[in-house]
This record gives structure tokens, C-alpha cells and sequence, in this order.
């Protein structure tokens, strides 16, 4: 699997060295733990916890620090086990050579889960992470206490969906100069993708998880060299939410783009709300009918004013309180 990986555990914190000399600490109170997997390694990030665990599953491209405030509330609110994993490439979390399928997530989440201890599981999904949960349920029902989707259910194995997010307006990229440093890289981040979300040791860590820094300050995302394959298992795998018999809530964000972006009238924020009226909206009831058909006792959440990057941010104490009601009261204590 061949990555490098830097990182020494210090107490409850990481501190994260990179080249070229800056340093960022991890003060999410999380332990960090490498797992063999198939003859390569994943992360897991642990906050700790008893009885059947809360386990995290993360975005395409993303990193499991974006749980960093999540995690530790949900252990001092339920006293239960909470970890995050981090899908294969991404992160500190190795890739092994050649093209994956869904079921080979599947396989080293289970892996995962094995070399925590962790014989049944409530997992949660954010963004991409809905495929993994919910083929992990498929195969593996009694291993599953249930489910979590935080606006995790985009379907593009349906053509329709593909072409309302073909016509999304284009987002504004990085310029030249932002994409020289991580500083540049961070100041056009805040303003074109999270404006929203003030910025802070969650975020900080879950940028410089993302990306691998090289000693001229240029980046290049660690997630790089399996998007081909996680863009194929998005295209291919139609989960089947009606053989599911574990609970299952879903929580969505309000908007696909930052609100704060509607303030200001362009061409763009025009056009930006034109598509969430006109293809956004509509596939959402879509997909919402869907859910109701096959899963009538699920239990469906938006939170207002969020947006799918802020969700995990601006949304998290409703995501916390959510979480807590589905899984209900903290587990025994261990004598």
C-alpha cells in the first residue's frame, strides 16, 4: 500500500507534522489507531465509550476529523463507544493497489470494526459514507443496530439525478496564487466552500487530513489516486433501503450550497437559486417519497440553514440530539 504516514499520538491530542515546517494540533480528545486490513493499514479515530458502538463513517474525499466535535459529544451524552474510520486512501488510511468495489469497503469496515471490539453498531454515514452503511446493513443485518444518513442519499445510478447535478452551476474555483500555499488553499475554502462555518481546530484538522503538502507548499489530495474507483461505486450501487429491518433516520441539510451565498445578488447566486428551485428541490421530494415507500418508519430531519458542507458544523447539536434519540439511553457501565 506504500503511504507514508506521519503523525504521533501525544496524550488525547495528534500532532500532525508536514513538510516544509507547520504543524497543526488535533484537540479532538480521540485516540488514534492504526488496524492491518488486508495487508495494508486504516485509521481509526476512537473517543472512547462502552457497550455497542456509534461508529462514523465520512465523506468522498474527506476525512474523519470532521467528527472531531460530534464524537466527543456523543460519548458524553450516551456513555457509549464512538469511533470514526477512515475509508481506504484517504487520510493516514493506506490504499492498496488496483480498482475496489462497495463490497471491499464493506470488507474493511468490518475489518475495522473486528479489531475495535465491536460486534454490533450504530453507524452513521455523511455524505458518500451513505454507501458504506447501507451495504454494510445489507450484508451484515445482525452486526447493524441501525442507521444514520446525514444527507447521505444521493442516487446517481438514477440518470435524472445526474442531469440536475450536470446543470448546477459551476462553483468558483481556487485562483493561481490561493493554490501556492495552504494558507491561500484555506482562505479560498472559507470563502467559496464553507462561509458559513467559522473556522477552527475541527476544520483545521480535517483540511490538512485531506491533503498531502509537499516541501514547495504545493498540495495534491491524499484521496487522489482512488476517486476513479469511488466514482464508479457511486454510478453502479443502488442500495435496496427495502430489506433494511434496523432503525433509520435520516437528517438533511437545507440547502445543497451555503445560504450565506444567496446574500449577495450575481448571475451566479441567481442561477444557483433558480437550480435548487428547479432541480435540487424536486429531486429531493424524489428521493424523499422513495424513503417513505420503502422505509415508512424512518424517521426523516431537516435542519434549517445549513447547507450539505456546513451540515456536520452548523447542524451539529440537532445531529448530536438526533443521534442520542435514535440510539436512547447510555448503555450499562462497565463495573
Amino acid at each position: 500500500m506504500g503511504r507514508r504516514i506521519v503523525g504521533v499520538a501525544v496524550g488525547c491530542a495528534l500532532w500532525l507534522a508536514w513538510p516544509g515546517g507547520a504543524a497543526a494540533q488535533d484537540l479532538s480528545p480521540h485516540r488514534l489507531r492504526m488496524i492491518a486490513v488486508g495487508g495494508g493499514h486504516l485509521q481509526l479515530l476512537d473517543w472512547g465509550g462502552t457497550g455497542d458502538a456509534i461508529v462514523l463513517v465520512h465523506g468522498s474525499g474527506g476525512s474523519p476529523h470532521t467528527f472531531d466535535e460530534i464524537g466527543p459529544l456523543l460519548v458524553q451524552m450516551s456513555g457509549r463507544r464512538v469511533i470514526a474510520v477512515t475509508r481506504r486512501g484517504h487520510g493516514r488510511s493506506e490504499a492498496p493497489p488496483g480498482p475496489f468495489g462497495i463490497d471491499d469497503l464493506v470488507d474493511d469496515l468490518r475489518a475495522a470494526l473486528d479489531s475495535a471490539g465491536v460486534a454490533r453498531a450504530w453507524l452513521v454515514g455523511y455524505s458518500y459514507g451513505g454507501n458504506e452503511i447501507t451495504r454494510f446493513a445489507e450484508r451484515l443485518p445482525e452486526r447493524t443496530r441501525g442507521l444514520v444518513y446525514l444527507d447521505a442519499t444521493t442516487d446517481y445510478t438514477d440518470s435524472t439525478v445526474l442531469a440536475a447535478y450536470g446543470r448546477m452551476p459551476a462553483g468558483e474555483p481556487p485562483s493561481q496564487e490561493e493554490l501556492r500555499s495552504y494558507v491561500g488553499y484555506v482562505r479560498w475554502l472559507r470563502r467559496a466552500q464553507l462561509p458559513d462555518v467559522p473556522w477552527g481546530p475541527t476544520l483545521e484538522a480535517t483540511s490538512r487530513d485531506e491533503l498531502d503538502i509537499a516541501g514547495d507548499g504545493s498540495m495534491r489530495p491524499r484521496a487522489a489516486e482512488v476517486m476513479s474507483s469511488m466514482g464508479t461505486i457511486a454510478m453502479t450501487y443502488r442500495r435496496a433501503y427495502d430489506v433494511l429491518r434496523m432503525p433509520v433516520l435520516f437528517i438533511y441539510g437545507e440547502h445543497r450550497v451555503a445560504p450565506s451565498t444567496f446574500a449577495s445578488d450575481t448571475a451566479r447566486t441567481r442561477a444557483l437559486r433558480e437550480w435548487e428551485a428547479r432541480d435540487f428541490g424536486p429531486r429531493q421530494q424524489a428521493t424523499r417519497a422513495r424513503i417513505a415507500r420503502e422505509l415508512p418508519a424512518a424517521r426523516v430531519v431537516t435542519i434549517p440553514g445549513t447547507a450539505h458542507t456546513s451540515l456536520l458544523f452548523v447542524g451539529r447539536d440537532v445531529i448530536v440530539r438526533e443521534i442520542l434519540r435514535l440510539v436512547g439511553g447510555a448503555p450499562p457501565r462497565a463495573p
